[in-house]
């Protein structure tokens, strides 16, 4: 993510005092851009960063990922028209907090942030050390959770020879990757809705022919949201499976 981005949306709990005037312009940027609330702080076990959503439709009930200590505060129309009229007014406030960053620990949280919120592409296994099992991947996925970091590619290098099929989501969707790609293995269909090439297209689904595999086992490959998550768009590639 670009610093100017984590500038604008994002705030931090205990940020210093030029910070938290700046964030309180910035409220409006952060209602209407989803922006994000950060919680860092030094433990004996090393430096903790946690992030949350500022502003949710469920409010407290949304949580963190890593920590149940760090929730979002509710969204309203009273709110949403604060947000909207104070906006530009808001922009200009915002300027206090670049006075925070004459501090080097602001400027330290800052790269922290804008770390954590840099998308990147994951993988469980490699082409030399193949998973062979779901608890494997279930505990993979539990690392990349902890890391909480936006995934545009997640990669699972499986073992072929174990002929492992995914039944139920082992911790994939929480990690949300923007692409799946299975390597030596497939997810199960449960439902045959007789989906089609030109629905899956109409619908914006990737759909690629890759070498290998024919365009009709491509189509009757189950597509991961429409499994797991009613209202999801999804397709997984499936490699030398």
């Amino acid at each position: 993510m670009s610093h100017i981005s984590v500038f604008l949306n994002t705030q931090l709990e205990n940020a210093d005092v030029f910070a938290k005037i700046g964030n309180v312009g910035l409220f409006p940027f952060r209602y209407l851009f989803n922006g994000k609330t950060f919680r860092i702080s030094t433990t004996n076990i090393g430096l903790e960063v946690h992030r949350v959503a500022s502003f949710h439709a469920r409010g407290l009930h949304n949580q963190s990922r890593t920590t149940d200590q760090l929730r979002s505060s509710s969204m309203c129309p009273w709110k949403t028209v604060l947000a909207v009229t104070l906006l530009v007014p808001g922009l200009l406030l915002s300027f206090v907090k670049l006075f925070s960053y004459a501090f080097s620990i602001a400027r330290t949280h800052h790269m922290h942030m804008c770390h954590r919120l840099t998308p990147r592409n994951a993988h469980m296994g490699s082409p030399s050390q193949t998973v062979s099992s779901l608890d494997q991947i279930r505990d993979l996925a539990q690392s990349l959770l902890r890391e909480d970091r936006p995934t545009t590619v997640l990669t699972i290098y499986a073992d072929r020879e174990a002929q492992l099929i995914i039944q139920e989501d082992p911790g994939i969707l929480a990690i949300n990757p923007m692409d799946l790609i299975l390597v030596g293995t497939s997810i199960n269909r449960t439902h045959n809705d007789g989906l089609h090439a030109d629905t899956l297209r109409s619908r914006k689904w990737s759909l690629n022919t890759l070498s290998g595999i024919s365009e009709e086992r491509i189509r009757s490959t189950p597509f991961l949201r429409r499994n797991w998550h009613p209202c999801g768009c999804y397709f997984h590639r499936v490699v030398g499976f």
